[in-house]
């Protein structure tokens, strides 16, 4: 409530996303649910978003790092590309980074402390010598810690798209998704968290048409069973990572989406609906069959830009970090992003991410 980050529970959902809201409660759905309440499972709700009162955007650049730009112990360097952590023995020291064409080093007197996301975080690992021996000994970087699980698991949600043409016009939208629900793709999954989630909205992605005709719901898969992989492409720090990003490699993952598509299907003919639904644009009314719904899934399935998970955190053989973010045989070094994460959570990660850094901070002025 009184934290940096300013949140806001949506403050005028569109007449459709009431409707839709609507749809779910009579398809049994508990809603509208709170999202910070205690049950999200078979539930519907209207989203928050980070943003101010005055409905400004309030990232985490305007939260944490604005308001600190005056300090004195505080520098931040833009347009620098990390190319590598330095070490003396097994103890990180510090960076080396490009800017403006030059080399240049940042030394630290006590951590090292990495935030790069779920493809540059194993990619600078591995650049300093950190990673798959045999893969580091591949491309020429000299191994300083043989750890197998850096730019494994690769992890992200996924989802394909369901539009119709809109009716009746909407207010602008504030936010681009209003409306979220959680349920299951199948019976039986006990207490197991839900592995479908639903994103609507009044807008069409732009290959549709004007973005205020159409309305867009978009079934995402909440418990993906499908990984992937990032790798070095040499030991040139300015070529990209090679990512395999792996989607839909588990049939299952491509059941959910059939079933989401089945239920999305199911939500949107509610009579409630039908002042605002026109046709339906995709997947399109033609695609009927599961096999045709497969087809359809493997060839416009896209990101939801929740990649994780490629530097996880635990003890196994393949962890790359320990309970309080420290890579494992190195001293000085801790990695603070979403790559940490042992699986990905079944919601958006902005929340998970932000808590991830917040935690870091904690343990690492306890530690010093």
């Amino acid at each position: 409530m009184n934290g940096p980050l300013s949140v806001i529970d949506l403050p005028a959902p569109t007449p459709v996303s009431q409707a839709f809201m609507q749809s779910c409660i009579e398809q049994g759905f508990k809603g509208p649910a709170d999202v910070n309440g205690e049950q999200q499972e078979n539930a519907v709700g209207y989203c928050q978003s980070t943003t101010t009162r005055d409905l400004a955007r309030s990232s985490t650049a305007v939260a944490y790092i604005h308001p600190i730009m005056g300090r004195k112990n505080f520098t931040l360097n833009t347009n620098a590309l990390v190319t590598r952590v330095l070490f003396e023995g097994k103890r990180a020291v510090g960076v080396e980074y490009i800017q403006d064409g030059q080399v240049r080093q940042a030394r630290a007197n006590r951590e090292v402390i990495c935030s790069l996301g779920a493809f540059n975080e194993p990619k600078v690992l591995m650049q300093s010598g950190i990673g798959p021996a045999d893969h580091l000994r591949s491309v020429g970087v000299p191994v300083v810690a043989d750890l197998p699980g850096v730019g494994q698991h690769l992890q992200d949600h996924v989802l394909v798209r369901m539009s119709w043409h809109l009716k009746e016009k909407q207010p602008a939208l504030i936010i681009l998704s209003e409306v979220n629900l959680f349920t299951y793709s199948r019976g039986g999954m006990g207490a197991a968290s839900p592995d479908v989630q639903y994103m609507f909205a009044p807008f069409f992605f732009p290959e549709y048409g004007p973005l205020d005709a159409g309305i867009t719901l978009v079934p995402v898969v909440a418990q993906p069973q499908s990984y992937g992989s990032v790798k070095l492409r040499s030991n040139n720090p300015l070529d990209p990572p090679v990512i395999d990003i792996n989607w839909l490699a588990s049939q299952r993952d491509v059941e959910v989406l059939q079933y989401g598509l089945e239920l999305g299907r199911e939500l949107m003919s509610s009579k409630v609906l039908d002042k605002f639904r026109g046709e339906e644009v995709v997947p399109g009314p033609q695609l009927k069959t599961r096999a045709q719904l497969e087809e359809y899934i493997r060839s416009t399935v896209v990101t939801v830009w929740h990649p994780c998970g490629t530097a996880k955190m635990g003890h196994d053989d393949m962890s790359v970090v320990d309970p309080q973010l420290r890579v494992h045989g190195i001293e000085g070094l801790r990695v603070a992003d979403c790559s940490v994460m042992p699986r990905i959570v079944n919601a958006n990660l902005q929340a998970t991410i932000i808590m991830i850094g917040e935690k870091a901070a904690d343990m690492i002025l306890a530690a010093n």
